[in-house]
């Protein structure tokens, strides 16, 4: 496979892989619904690893609850405050 250069999509310089893997499923979107059905063929095997990718990528990760030592779920309570400030002026000083 070529090495291609590929702009940021919508401006986000830091997800440098996507945009690398969307380049290359614009150049061969065949090889991605063939990883697809792979990767479904694998599902229907039962792989529990891939199980697991499929149903996070359809439903997201499950939350896990942060719990003390105890076990027991933590209550936590959270404020915020706002102070307004004025400015100093230079010809105050």
């Amino acid at each position: 496979m070529a090495a291609t250069e590929s702009k940021p999509v919508g401006g986000k310089p830091d997800k440098l892989i996507r945009d690398a893997l969307m380049g290359a499923i614009r150049q061969s979107p065949q090889k991605l619904k063939k990883g697809v059905e792979n990767l479904m063929d694998r599902f229907e095997q039962g792989e529990l690893e891939v199980i697991k990718f499929v149903t996070e990528r359809i439903d997201g990760k499950a939350v896990q609850p942060i719990a003390n030592p105890d076990g027991e779920a933590f209550n936590v309570k959270t404020s915020l405050t706002v102070a307004f400030v004025a400015a100093a002026n230079d010809s105050d000083t």
